[in-house]
């Protein structure tokens, strides 16, 4: 049997996608049987799904909705959720967007310490309109100096940006 990601509509979440009960169950079950692990999965992305948005009610929504998928993959035993640091951002708001996201990972971090889960900042194929160059990756990480969280080096993005020598 072969289990495929479901998602359902989180009614507690608006539009935020999460797995439920069976699916967990599925997974761990088909997990168990083929004595497999998930190295990491991937958090949504895109504008509604930003850790740096000025927006604080739907931010707000989507901490909670990370802080209940962290919960879930517990369940299934994996160990890293890998986030980008924002969507698209208009100019000059570049160091406003890295303070709402520092607030957004010390909502998150807790969660994560409590699951076991290390959330991974992934490098950004832009470093003009979106959070996620190294050396801003760099500061995130010195910032908060936890064991739980860490880099998802994505080879492709930096090779994408023509600064994989530095990016590296």
């Amino acid at each position: 049997q072969q289990v495929h990601p479901k998602y359902i509509w989180g009614s507690s979440y608006g539009e935020i996608l999460l797995f439920n009960d069976r699916e967990i169950e599925e997974y761990k079950k088909f997990l168990n049987e083929k004595k497999i692990g998930i190295e990491h999965i991937h958090c949504l992305f895109g504008e509604d799904y930003d850790f740096s948005l000025p927006d604080t009610n739907r931010r707000a929504t989507f901490i909670e909705a990370t802080k209940s998928t962290l919960e879930r993959l517990k369940e299934v035993k994996v160990k890293n959720f890998v986030i980008h640091c924002s969507g698209p951002i208009n100019e000059g708001e570049k160091e406003e967007r890295i303070k709402i996201l520092m607030d957004s990972l010390s909502r998150i971090l807790p969660i994560a310490e409590k699951t076991g889960i290390k959330i991974a900042i992934e490098n950004t194929t832009s470093s003009e309109n979106i959070i996620g160059t190294a050396e801003e990756i760099m500061k995130i990480l010195e910032r908060f100096n936890s064991p739980y969280l860490g880099v998802c080096f994505d080879t492709g993005h930096a090779n994408l940006t023509g600064r994989f020598k530095e990016e590296f």
